[in-house]
């Protein structure tokens, strides 16, 4: 059994992992996603945070990089998404579509829930593992062909980097101009624009997904994209906490010290309490309280 289980691994999930790791405190974090960082990874890398009480100004993407460096990921469990919490009088049980995780005490910090990435919205979308909407490497697309859908600044980076291994490369986005910053791409002739297209089939084989049509979004025409992977980044659709515990909104409920059940506790954008003031430096205070309250810190 551990001290804490920390739900999310947003920037506050990453603040309780760093304090309890250098106070030698058992604990695992258990994320939803497939990546630490939560709307900063997700939604925000390059936005500026400034309610930062150490910090005058730093990018979203850098500031969840830093506090990474004060964690042990071998405590972080992702794709675990919580789908219930009991509380008993000396432990609590968080319990995941893969089984049951017992500590002294849980913090929720899943910020204003998970997010899931938008689909294509084709059918049998769901049967293909080479249908991807997140990547934290490249290298697996070397010498691959593949279609990046999306206009936003990570669809334009993401067409940037697999463009220097990937035998060909096509980037698909539904209107003529894409909202990221063009510049990141303009040069890149291994990158083949195909605007202003929307995906319209996938084109199976054999069972075997080995490419996608596309359709223009103007003019009554189409063409075949003949290729190994299909990388999506549409962006993503929030997915509110489901587990049983007291909620009113989007929000849970806590009392002044941020108790939701015995020994649970919840910190940051979580908190659904009238007033609560959304922002990362406030979740961080809520942090601190509740490992003062809990372990004396």
């Amino acid at each position: 059994m551990k001290k804490v289980i920390v739900i999310g691994a947003g920037p506050v999930g990453l603040y309780l992992a760093g304090c309890l790791n250098k106070a030698n405190i058992s604990h695992l974090v258990l994320e939803a996603g497939d990546v630490i960082g939560g709307q900063l990874t997700a939604l925000y890398p390059e936005k500026e945070i400034v309610d930062l009480a150490t910090i005058k100004s730093i990018l979203a993407k850098d500031y969840i990089s830093l506090l990474a460096q004060d964690v042990n990921l071998d405590n972080f469990h992702l794709k675990k998404e919580v789908i219930d919490i009991k509380s008993y009088e000396d432990y609590v049980e968080v319990i995941t579509k893969e089984g049951v995780y017992e500590a002294e005490y849980a913090i929720i910090a899943t910020g204003l829930g998970f997010y899931k990435p938008k689909p294509i919205g084709l059918a049998r979308e769901k049967e293909f593992s080479n249908i991807i909407y997140s990547l934290t490497s490249f290298d697996f697309l070397k010498g691959k062909n593949v279609v990046v859908f999306g206009g936003g600044d990570s669809a334009l980076d993401w067409a940037k980097e697999i463009s220097k291994i990937a035998d060909n490369i096509y980037l698909v986005h539904r209107r003529k101009e894409f909202r990221g910053n063009f510049e990141t791409i303009k040069d890149i002739k291994e990158i083949e624009i195909c605007t202003p297209f929307v995906p319209k089939e996938l084109i199976i084989k054999d069972n075997n997904l080995i490419g996608i049509t596309i359709k223009h979004a103007e003019e009554d025409t189409s063409k075949d994209l003949y290729i190994d992977y299909i990388l999506v980044n549409f962006g993503n659709i929030p997915s509110p906490v489901v587990f049983n515990v007291p909620k009113q909104n989007t929000g849970i409920i806590c009392d002044e010290y941020r108790c939701v059940l015995n020994r649970v506790y919840v910190a940051g954008d979580a908190i659904g309490m009238p007033g609560k003031i959304k922002r990362i430096g406030d979740g961080l205070r809520d942090a601190d309280s509740i490992l003062n309250l809990i372990l004396k810190f």
